[in-house]
């Protein structure tokens, strides 16, 4: 009883953490921005994205320079 416990709890968790892999991504670029609006230029096909869906965007960091 205790076993059959375990394993569904296990696989319970496996559930849990495998649903964000099936979540979209794709690398885009701002082609124009309009008020609240963006045009984005996407590297792979975009047929995942459906219209009305959110996204949500993360900018590129870059590194500080400091000087002397």
């Amino acid at each position: 009883m205790k076993s059959i416990i375990v394993a569904s709890l296990f696989c319970g968790a496996l559930l849990c953490l495998s649903v964000n892999g099936f979540s979209a991504s794709n690398r885009c670029v701002v082609k124009r921005s309009e008020g609240k609006t963006l045009i984005l230029e996407c590297r792979d096909q975009t047929d995942k994205f459906t219209k009305g869906s959110s996204v949500k965007i993360k900018t590129d960091r870059k590194a500080l320079i400091e000087g002397c």
